[in-house]
């Protein structure tokens, strides 16, 4: 309930494109996962993935992070296929980015 309201918050007052609300986003997806509501979570997480996209910025560490828990969040809901789709363009973005050495990389 507390990233909720910080949630709200930031998007009143900072706007809903501002790396502050999206990192709000971000931590309140996996506290609502956490809780096991894997349906809000994954729709928490598609949003802030589109923003990103939205932003030009599909290839930030904070797209990354996003798209891995929903990568998680997607397997949890039985969707495998899509979850592996979604590992798989994770890894070949931090590769691009990163390089295959960095710890993100091979954490993906």
């Amino acid at each position: 309930q507390i990233f909720e309201s910080l949630f709200d918050t930031r998007r009143r007052i900072l706007g809903r494109a501002h790396p502050d609300t999206l990192s709000t986003v971000s931590n309140l997806a996996v506290v609502v996962a956490a809780t096991g509501d894997y349906h809000r979570a994954h729709q928490l997480g598609g949003e802030l993935i589109a923003e990103y996209e939205c932003q030009g910025r599909s290839e930030s560490r904070g797209s990354f992070d996003a798209l891995e828990n929903l990568a998680f969040v997607t397997g949890e809901l039985g969707r495998f296929k899509d979850a592996v789709g979604m590992a798989e363009r994770l890894l070949v973005g931090r590769e691009r980015t990163l390089g295959s050495y960095h710890p993100d990389t091979i954490r993906a």
